[in-house]
């Protein structure tokens, strides 16, 4: 990816510091995550939006944001971006005991 291709070139001179380095990685994958790629557990809660699962963080946000419900009702997108939400915290917080 080109975004995380230049973060390393800045972090790599001096631009940027490691750890703002790791906190844009770590936003970047967070919004690059696709509902599809949650844990099997979380794709069997009630209501799961599985039409939605070849999408972003990013672009279920971007829908949401839009007020675009043509793929998917208000309801369906909530529920996605809170599934997507509650996995990058899960992640953040495993990062931290490391």
């Amino acid at each position: 990816m080109e975004a995380e291709a230049l973060i390393a070139q800045s972090a790599s001179s001096g631009l940027i510091e490691q750890s703002a380095a790791t906190a844009l990685r770590r936003q970047i994958a967070d919004l690059s995550l696709k509902l599809g790629e949650i844990p099997a557990r979380l794709q069997r809660v009630p209501g799961f939006p599985a039409k939605l699962k070849d999408f972003s963080r990013f672009q279920i946000q971007k829908m949401y944001d839009r007020n675009d419900f043509s793929l998917a009702s208000k309801k369906e997108i909530q529920t996605a971006l809170k599934l997507l939400k509650d996995v990058a915290k899960d992640n953040s917080r495993l990062l931290e005991k490391i």
